[in-house]
C-alpha cells in the first residue's frame, strides 16, 4: 500500500505469483487476498514448472486443467490456479495467465514409462532417474560451475523451436513423422 500511495499514478504494479494464493504464517493460501487487488493492478500466475527435475515423477509442465487427475499426482494448473485465486478474492479481470514455451527432458526406463505388459500405453506420472541429466536444445545451458562455485549439470530444457529443430515436431507444431507420443 506504500508503494501504491507514494508511486506515480500511472505507475502498473503487478506480481508474478504461483499457482495457489499468498501464503501465510501458517505455510496455507491466504483465503482473502482482495486487499491486494485494489493495491495491485493485476497478478501474473506462473503457471510453469508445475513438473520437472525437482519433483519426484514427470509430469506436464504446464497443464492447462488437473481436475480429472487424482488427487495424488496433481500438482496444480490454469484452471486450478484461476478458481483458487478468484476464490480467495482477486478478481479475474486482474489475472494473467503466464505459461511457457519450453518443457523439461527426464530419463524415464523403459520398464517404468509403460502401464501395461505389452508396452503399448505411456505410464502416467512415472518416476524418472534423478541421477541422469540429458542435454536440453542448443540454447540450453552445459554443464559447468555456477558463478558461486557449485557444480551445474545439464538443465535438459527444450523450448518450442528447439523441439522443431530436433525433429519432435514439424513446422505446424505437430508431432513429426515417426514420434509415437
Amino acid at each position: 500500500r506504500q508503494l501504491r500511495l507514494a508511486a506515480p499514478k500511472n505507475l502498473i504494479l503487478t506480481a508474478a505469483v504461483t499457482t495457489e494464493p499468498f501464503f501465510g504464517p501458517d505455510g496455507t493460501p491466504t483465503r482473502d487476498v482482495s486487499g491486494f487487488a485494489k493495491v495491485l493492478d493485476h497478478i501474473a500466475i506462473m503457471n510453469y514448472d508445475i513438473w520437472g527435475p525437482f519433483t519426484a515423477t514427470v509430469g506436464p509442465n504446464a497443464p492447462l486443467d488437473d481436475s480429472c487427475v487424482p488427487p495424488a499426482p496433481r500438482g496444480g494448473s490454469a484452471v486450478a490456479a484461476v478458481k483458487a485465486w478468484t476464490a480467495a478474492g482477486f478478481p479475474a479481470n486482474q489475472i494473467v495467465l503466464g505459461v511457457p514455451s519450453y518443457g523439461h527432458s527426464e530419463t524415464v526406463s523403459p520398464d517404468a514409462a509403460y502401464s501395461d505388459a505389452q508396452k503399448k500405453e505411456l505410464a502416467s506420472y512415472p518416476a524418472f532417474d534423478a541421477l541422469t541429466h540429458q542435454p536440453g536444445d542448443k540454447w540450453d545451458d552445459a554443464p559447468g560451475t555456477d558463478p558461486c562455485g557449485a557444480p551445474q549439470v545439464y538443465g535438459g530444457i527444450w523450448n518450442f523451436w528447439g523441439l522443431i529443430e530436433g525433429g519432435f515436431l514439424n513446422q505446424a507444431g505437430n508431432p513429426a513423422s515417426g514420434i509415437a507420443y
